[in-house]
């Protein structure tokens, strides 16, 4: 009998209580790679290559918006979806995350089955 193997998620995320949240949302559907930050997150993706990333936009260091150009610039993980999922509401900082190459962009507080609606869509 065949087993479907899960579809992985790398969450980039320097809160940890957003970090521990989004996890218990998505863990039960997904497998969930967790990086604090986007220099780490860009080398998790670069040797897991997962299904999806989820990115915060403002953490210490690069910026989501930076690590999103990266990843869609490097062709291991330019197919990869992106779901910037960040605080910032502003009309230009959305437009600035699709620029980048997101393929989604959330703001926080987000509802959970959103998440997951959103997720699904791309995976």
């Amino acid at each position: 009998m065949m087993t479907l193997e899960r579809k992985r998620i790398l969450i980039i995320e320097d809160d940890p209580d957003v970090r521990a949240l989004t996890e218990d949302i998505l863990r039960d559907r997904y497998e969930i790679l967790l990086c604090e930050d986007g220099k780490r997150g860009i080398e998790v993706a670069l040797r897991e290559l997962p299904d999806l990333v989820l990115l915060d936009v403002y953490m210490g260091g690069i910026t989501g918006f930076e690590v999103c150009r990266i990843l869609k610039g490097t062709s291991e993980t330019s197919s990869i979806p992106v779901i910037i999922f960040t605080v910032g509401a502003h009309k230009h900082e959305i437009s600035r995350g699709y620029a980048s190459g997101a393929d989604d962009y959330i703001t926080k507080p987000f509802e959970p089955e959103d998440l997951v609606d959103r997720i699904e869509r791309l995976i």
